[in-house]
This record gives C-alpha cells, structure tokens and sequence, in this order.
C-alpha cells in the first residue's frame, strides 16, 4: 500500500533545514557551495516534478439503526445522516462516502 504525503510538508521540512545547509557553506570551498546550491535546485526540482495522486481522507462511519411507526427500520448515516432503507445498506455512504465497515472510531 502506498504512502501520501504533503507536498507542502515537505517542502516545509526541507526550508526549515536549510540553515543547517546553509551554514555549511564557506567562502573558500566554491565546490562545496556549488554542490549545496545544486542539492537546493534538485530537491525542489524533484518535489514539483512528483506526480500528485488524488487522495481522499478515509472517513468511518456506522449505520444507525431506527424504527420509525408506519415505514419500519430506516438506517442513518452517523456521518452525514442520510437516511436509507434495510435494502440500500451499503458498505460505503452513498452521499458522503464515509466507510461503513467496522466501528466508527
């Protein structure tokens, strides 16, 4: 299974360590600087050339059940409270999508 990250976050974590880069450089070592300019270019390079994915946050959820007089049991989303009927249970929201498999935590 893959891992998402933040762009952003890393991008964040990589500015916040540059003066520990940055503080390396010395005026006598043109090799040295060139090389940390270079690591500088690259990874924000790499970080913007990084194909994104389309991610979505996993959201639990439940059905509640309930009877209601005159129609029976109907079930609600704990989510988003759409309501459904025994027949249209599904492992998924149909409206918010929320993961209806186990206990919501």
């Amino acid at each position: 299974m893959s891992d998402y990250i933040s762009r952003e976050e890393i991008r964040d974590c990589y500015v916040s360590i540059k003066d520990v880069i940055n503080s390396h450089r010395n005026d006598n070592n043109a090799i040295l600087n060139d090389t940390l300019d270079k690591i500088d270019f690259y990874v924000f390079t790499y970080l913007n050339k990084c194909p994104s994915a389309d991610v979505r946050e996993n959201v639990k959820g439940e059905w509640i059940e309930k009877y209601i007089e005159r129609e029976g049991y109907c079930y609600f989303c704990s989510n988003c409270n759409l309501e459904v009927l025994e027949s249209d249970l599904s492992n998924f929201c149909p409206n918010c999508g929320a993961d209806m498999r186990g206990k919501k935590e």
